[in-house]
């Protein structure tokens, strides 16, 4: 018999694919967003220095997403 939470748990084999399939999937959503505040910026709806702030959130949320997807 196997201990709940162990690598061998078909509970855990789930619940860990589950949570690799949404952070995959917000991986790709930041390039939609990335994608769409560029169009704002280049509609004039925003300004440089937001998209760089915007931007600069991107990269932060996509370097821990890409940290967690090593780690698991």
């Amino acid at each position: 018999m196997h201990a709940a939470g162990t690598a061998s748990d078909p509970g855990r084999e789930r619940c860990c694919g589950a949570e690799q399939q949404e952070t995959a999937l917000r991986l790709a959503l930041l390039e939609h967003k990335r994608s769409a505040v560029i169009a704002l910026r280049d509609s004039h709806r925003i300004d440089d220095s937001v998209l760089l702030r915007v931007q600069e959130q991107l990269d932060a949320e996509e370097v821990r997403l890409t940290q967690l997807k090593k780690d698991r």
